[in-house]
């Protein structure tokens, strides 16, 4: 009948290939910690330092990007309000668009993106 005129002696299951690890919220909120040195705690806590604000900022901003979670479920990530997301978002889009943050801000979004 029909018979097979190419020979193949590649095992195609002995590729290594790495699986692509699923990315989750507490993935980004880690690496967000580590790109600014600073603790879960810090980063989830109620304070408002600047320093800690921004981190928070971004870190939400990453989420929103990478994982296109809802409002409602970033926010109880860092036990707030859906609209404190909102303006979260609003104020790195606002930052993105000031020349003198813009390059800032890209650095440290970029730096937290890689490490994922």
């Amino acid at each position: 009948m029909y018979e097979s005129t190419a020979t193949c002696n590649v095992n195609y299951w002995v590729m290594s290939v790495t699986p692509k690890r699923i990315l989750a919220a507490n993935d980004i909120i880690e690496a967000t910690c580590r790109v600014f040195k600073i603790t879960k705690q810090a980063l989830l806590s109620k304070c408002r330092d600047r320093y800690l604000v921004r981190a928070r900022n971004i870190c939400i901003t990453v989420i929103k990007d990478k994982l296109h979670m809802a409002l409602t479920d970033i926010g109880k990530l860092f036990n707030r309000d859906h609209t404190t997301v909102i303006h979260a978002l609003r104020t790195v889009e606002n930052d993105l668009s000031v020349p003198a943050y813009r390059q800032e801000i890209n650095e440290q979004i970029n730096a937290v993106i890689q490490l994922l």
